[in-house]
């Protein structure tokens, strides 16, 4: 997926967000802007509103240096986690409205 095809599809996330998930509004935009900025080019294969897989909403898919990770809202813990390989991969981060202001930085340690 397309950086700019990706960005336009996730306003669409951020919108529902603001209604169905407001305790992660503020992480939403800086985590789209981490992985537009950082994802292997062409490497964003997934993003999808309001889809249910895994027990994830939103899930998006991508690579930093050819390393998979992933990244979805969870209803069961109000939080966007981020994800090494897979939906069932190692947890790296979890991310709310509490620390939002910690995404960047935590993305580009990836």
């Amino acid at each position: 997926m397309k950086n700019l095809e990706f960005y336009k599809h996730y306003k669409g996330v951020i919108k529902n967000a603001k209604h169905h998930a407001p305790v992660v509004i503020d992480v939403l935009q800086p985590m789209a802007l981490s992985i537009i900025s950082l994802a292997d080019e062409n490497s964003i294969i997934s993003a999808r509103k309001s889809k249910y897989v895994d027990g994830f909403t939103n899930p998006i898919k991508f690579r930093i240096n050819g390393v998979p990770f992933y990244t979805a809202y969870t209803h069961e813990k109000g939080k966007v986690l981020v994800r090494k390989k897979n939906s069932i991969g190692e947890i790296l981060y979890e991310f709310d409205n509490t620390n939002a202001n910690c995404v960047m930085d935590a993305m580009e340690k990836l």
